[in-house]
């Protein structure tokens, strides 16, 4: 032991704050009283000595299982030998019946089989044999309690009803049965397993033990309170059933001995329990003897025996539930205490009891090396000055002082500690708190080094590293200094944001926290070169964050030297290539994932790299490709001139299409040639000019062409087939017709009248049917003509086109009263002689189709998604939406014949006019509303803008009005 004379010099400290910390803690301590240290019993974590204790628990349980069955085979034996002694042991009060014999057997195997958690099996078992008891107890029991007897003892022993002494000489006593039922039940739960269960089953094996106990004691002191049941009948609980129920129910407490402590594992519930359960047993105990006493009938005496079971087991079960309260209350302190990041040191006579992590983090020793030694042996070596410390504010009369020291920790690392100490409630109980204020006296120490240093010593030179430095912090890149060693002596702003490192974390740590544990051969082959004097540049390499993010970074190591040559260091800029070198792998995906053949090629016309499409395309394999020349994918015949081309580009390198009007073709790797176009794009690099070429391949394309060519002689050769359809159409068929239908008009003006009425109307039908006919051909010409004339297209104004197709159908608008109001109308690109066919044909169908009221009329254009779209709406008779394609077909009318005049091919000529022009026609009808068409035109570039004001100038009621564009 150290006394004041022997103690180290150290500095005292008035710390307001550390005092009210150390209050704060020591009242927490004063509630906890004593805080365990380690972890509750009942961890999960499977620790040796928890192996060993199961496993004598393990033989504790199917040893009480085992002897119970011993005794009850023993008593069963003593009643097929007719010796009294072993059923009874001398006990001149009580013997244990056949049928109780038999349920301590059965419980005793239950016991001894059922308790392991894995053995599913055993389990099963041990549940169908305490299931059994069960039964059996239960049905004993209402024999008593309903003053019966259905001579349930006599199943398993014949002789128990020749005994005398008894009213139910073989029925087991209402102690025996109840007890029993109390153990089946507790046997059961054991084998559920769970931790519920189990309490269950250690409250019913303390219920169980008490009456056993009670028995065995009444009958000692022949107290008949204890163990008669003489008021029913039944002789009482004997010595061998006593000592049967006690094991079992010593087992199944045993088996949850774990699950109870699990909540009683603080000293203070410890201490509880110790201090008042005596108590609970005895006074429920000597309450029951002093009432068998007092009150010495039957009836009185099984009261007392039970009242005291009962009173013993509510009180022992408060008592648990008091201690859990008070170890959930301890824990909540002792996970407060650890959470401090100070650290607090418990000791108690002169031993430290408990410590929490913020100690093992300060003193650089684990728990368990300080937990349960003395303070001079926990505190020794490298700690004896926080023994010295301890032991001086033990000494010393003022506790709201603090005590600074520093100590040196077993991994070299100084720490400058404060620490104060208080004495607690309990008598020898010391609490001592750390404060870790090292980064704080560090940082003090450095401004008070930097102060002094800038004070004394402004030199020229000191002015020239001031400006070096603030170049270095002001730099983005990281730039450190280390020694030969790889300690950090220098960190700039840059460095911390590279690697993520504050500079007072880095300063004094070797360089290699940021090099990946995969490139230290590479950090020490860099120290071995530093050592030789060699730099090394640019060299592209690893390194790791803070974080533990992996980053790029380009790397510069250059000896530093003394004035007298010889290296002292190094200096390392690092710069972060992270994004450029993903910036790279994107190219390289986009370059590889292209379905277009890439090339790049430098200056001398060598391949440096090729994607995927190109490999496969000229067959091939990478190794073999890279750095073969381009002239070897060109044909022989045009190597010569491809070096000529290749020269010129490069003394103009800018980006074109190669061989443009020319066809080109490549050479793969089997020789066989085929059609391509290249694009060439100029790449400047500080090594040079390098062109990246696309390469497709026009195989496909000139296939496709030739294809072309062939559908469009085929339809070239339709369109003429057509044409000399419509010369026959229009000439050889109408000729036979026209003379048909001119004789039958000749039969029909001389012999009409002289013929019956019947030849007359035949007559009739073949003069109708000829001019349909002729219709129809006529209206089939118009339609060929429609698909096969060429088109002129020029630009055309679409107003003049409309004012022109009403002044040809100005007879039909008088006629009917037409009403037609005209919008502004663009200039399109189309046909002019087809596209007043189309307004025509539109034009006259509304004023064809009409209803009831005078026809109305509006044209009107728009533009919309490029292109101008022209409606022709009227309010005719309209008709079903569901027939808006049908009405484009040819010869579909949705009228009757001879109701309107016409071919019904005119909208057909519409559609296939339009669709000639590049657009698009389509209507919108509703019966009885009216109609809509709308012709859809491409943009010309010629057209004209509308105006930006609708004027409204048609024809009404005869009149003509003119239109004229703004």
């Amino acid at each position: 032991m150290l006394d004041d004379s022997d103690a180290l010099p150290t500095r005292v400290v008035r710390g307001p704050r550390l005092c009210r910390s150390i209050g704060i803690i020591c009242t927490i301590h004063n509630k906890c009283t004593i805080l365990r240290h380690s972890a509750v019993q009942g961890s999960p974590m499977a620790l040796p000595h928890d192996i060993d204790r199961e496993r004598r628990y393990r033989v504790v349980v199917v040893g009480a299982g085992v002897a119970a069955g011993v005794l009850a085979v023993l008593c069963l034996l003593g009643w097929g030998l007719d010796a009294p002694v072993l059923y009874s042991y001398g006990g001149a009060y009580a013997y244990t019946t056949p049928l109780s014999a038999i349920l301590i057997l059965i419980l005793g195997l239950s016991t001894a089989v059922g308790h392991r958690p894995g053995d599913t099996r055993s389990r099963a078992v041990a549940t169908l044999l305490a299931g059994v008891a069960a039964v059996l107890c239960t049905a004993v029991l209402m024999e008593h309690l309903l003053a019966m007897s259905s001579g349930i003892e006599s199943w398993f022993w014949v002789d128990t009803a020749t005994l005398a002494g008894a009213e139910h000489p073989g029925r087991p006593s209402v102690q025996t049965t109840l007890g029993m039922l109390i153990l089946a039940a507790g046997a059961i739960a054991v084998t559920a397993g769970n931790g519920r269960s189990r309490r269950f089953a250690a409250v019913a094996g303390l219920a169980a033990g008490v009456i056993g106990v009670l028995g065995a004691l009444g009958q000692v002191v022949n107290s008949t309170s204890l163990y008669s049941s003489a008021a029913v009948g039944a002789s009482g609980l004997a010595y061998p059933t006593s000592v049967g129920m006690i094991l079992i129910a010593a087992a199944q407490m045993v088996v949850a001995y774990p699950h109870l402590t699990t909540f009683t594992a603080s000293a203070r519930a410890r201490v509880t329990m110790t201090r008042l359960l005596p108590a609970v047993i005895l006074v429920p105990l000597v309450t029951a003897i002093a009432w068998g006493t007092i009150h010495a009938t039957p009836a009185s005496a099984t009261l007392g025996s039970l009242v005291a079971a009962v009173g013993i087991v509510v009180l022992a079960v408060q008592v648990w539930v008091t201690a859990r309260a008070i170890t959930d209350t301890d824990r909540d302190n002792l996970d407060l205490v650890e959470a401090l990041p100070n650290g607090t040191i418990h000791v108690r006579n002169n031993h430290v009891v408990s410590v929490n992590p913020a100690v093992g983090e300060i003193l650089g020793v684990s728990s368990a090396d300080l937990v349960g030694r003395s303070v001079d042996e926990a505190f020794a070596g490298p700690l004896t000055d926080l023994y010295t410390a301890i032991h001086r504010l033990r000494r010393r009369a003022d506790h709201q002082a603090a005590t600074e020291i520093r100590l040196t920790r077993a991994d070299g690392r100084e720490r400058i500690v404060m620490v104060n100490g208080r004495p607690l409630q309990a008598t020898g109980h010391w609490l001592y708190v750390l404060q870790n204020i090292t980064d704080q006296a560090h940082a003090q120490e450095r401004l008070a080094a930097a102060h002094a240093a800038l004070k004394d010593r402004l030199s020229s030179q000191e002015m020239r590293l001031l400006r070096y430095g603030a170049v270095v912090e002001s730099s983005l890149d990281a730039i450190i200094s280390k020694s030969l060693n790889g300690e950090i002596l220098a960190w700039n702003s840059g460095a911390e944001r590279l690697y993520g490192y504050p500079e007072n974390e880095a300063l004094g740590q070797s360089v290699q926290m940021v090099v990946p544990p995969d490139r230290q051969d590479e950090f020490r082959d860099i120290l071995d070169r530093v050592r030789r004097g060699e730099p090394t540049e640019a060299l592209e390499t690893v390194r790791i964050t803070k974080s533990g993010r992996r980053i790029d970074v380009q790397l510069t190591v250059t000896p530093l030297r003394a004035p007298t040559g010889e290296v002292v260091g190094a200096a390392a800029i690092a710069r972060d290539v992270t994004h450029v070198h993903e910036q790279e792998q994107r190219f390289r995906s986009v370059f590889e994932a292209s379905s277009t053949a890439l090339l790049i090629v430098d200056g001398a016309g060598r391949v440096e790299s090729a994607n995927r499409e190109a490999l496969q395309m000229f067959g091939y394999p990478r190794e073999e490709f890279i750095g073969r020349t381009v002239d070897h994918l060109v044909p022989t015949a045009s190597r010569g001139s491809h070096a000529d081309h290749q020269r010129q580009f490069l003394a103009d390198p800018q980006a074109r299409v190669m061989g443009r009007g020319r066809d080109l073709t490549a050479v793969r790797r089997d020789g066989t040639e085929f059609p391509v176009e290249i694009g060439l794009s100029p790449v400047h690099l500080s090594s040079g000019v390098s062109v990246v070429a696309s390469v497709i391949n026009l195989s496909d394309r000139v296939r496709t062409q030739r294809l072309l060519e062939d559908k469009n002689a085929d339809l070239e050769r339709s369109n003429r087939e057509l044409q000399d359809f419509a010369h026959v159409a229009s000439h050889d068929l109408q000729e036979p017709l026209r003379m048909v239908v001119n004789y039958t008009e000749l039969l029909a003006s001389r012999y009409q009248g002289n013929l019956d009425e019947r030849a007359d109307r035949y007559i009739g039908f073949i003069i109708e049917g000829g001019h349909r006919m002729r219709q129809l051909i006529k209206g089939l010409l118009v339609y060929s003509r429609a698909g096969s004339c060429g088109l002129n297209m020029r630009p055309i104004d679409l107003s003049q086109v409309v004012s022109n197709v009403l002044c040809d159908l100005q007879s039909s608008i008088s006629e009917t009263g037409t009403e037609i109001e005209v919008g502004a109308l663009p200039v399109v690109a189309a046909d002019a002689t087809q596209l007043r066919q189309v307004l025509q044909n539109l034009i006259s169908n509304a004023i064809k189709f009409r209803g009831t009221a005078a026809p109305s009329i509006h044209i009107s254009s728009r533009a919309e998604a490029g292109e101008w779209v022209i409606s022709i709406a009227d309010n005719g008779k309209g008709f079903d939406q569901d027939y808006s394609e049908q009405i484009f077909l040819m010869f579909r009318r949705l009228h009757g014949i001879g109701e309107y005049e016409g071919s019904g091919i005119g909208l057909a000529v519409v559609r296939r006019t339009m669709e000639r022009h590049g657009g698009r026609v389509w209507c919108e009808s509703q019966p009885g509303v009216g109609t809509t068409f709308h012709l859809a035109f491409p943009v010309a570039p010629t057209a004209a803008v509308p105006p930006t004001e609708s004027q409204t100038e048609g024809i009404a009621g005869g009149e003509t009005r003119t239109y004229s564009p703004v």
